[in-house]
């Protein structure tokens, strides 16, 4: 079955993980990882939506707060059209967090590709087969924003990818 227009949620892909380790051990796991579910989401290491890691951690963890919100041009995609999302990352704090990541699926088996990023998405070129925009150390009151152009080429998969995946944050 071919489908000529794609209905497009990419509010629903991105998945944030938040690297909440001991400011006092540098190699210490992961204690968080959640996955954005609507226009605006809020994690923090109490939050219901947050998915613990199985590593257990005897130190304290962090207090840090981290918020994603994301705007996007149209909700349906159609062949050959670019489309802009500006997905916005925050530490709300008040500890910083060892490492944040924004992340998408593979997006090739749903047809689309990355045209173009302007500012703050390290990790992610025009090209990649995915988004992965990483920041390390970041501060209580950091905050990063990126426009990230997608081109759909109007093929999607059978077999589009699962969204939900927990993945440490090394």
């Amino acid at each position: 079955m071919h489908q000529s227009w794609l209905p497009l949620s990419l509010l629903l892909w991105a998945e944030v993980s938040s690297c909440l380790r001991s400011p006092h051990i540098e190699d210490s796991p992961c204690l968080l990882e959640g996955q954005h579910h609507k226009d605006e989401l809020d994690l923090g290491a109490r939050d219901k939506q947050a998915v613990l890691s199985p590593s257990e951690v005897t130190t304290a963890a962090s207090d840090a707060k981290v918020n994603l919100k994301s705007g996007q041009d149209y909700t349906v995609f159609y062949p050959q059209q670019e489309q802009a999302i500006w997905p916005v990352v925050r530490n709300k704090g008040p500890d910083k967090a060892a490492k944040l990541i924004l992340e998408s699926p593979d997006l090739g088996p749903l047809g689309i590709s990355i045209a173009s990023i302007y500012a703050s998405c390290p990790g992610t070129r025009p090209g990649s087969p995915k988004i992965r925009c990483e920041w390390d150390n970041t501060k209580a009151d950091f905050s990063k924003w990126s426009k990230i152009t997608l081109k759909f080429t109007g093929k999607v998969s059978r077999h589009q990818p699962g969204f939900r995946h927990v993945h440490p944050c090394t």
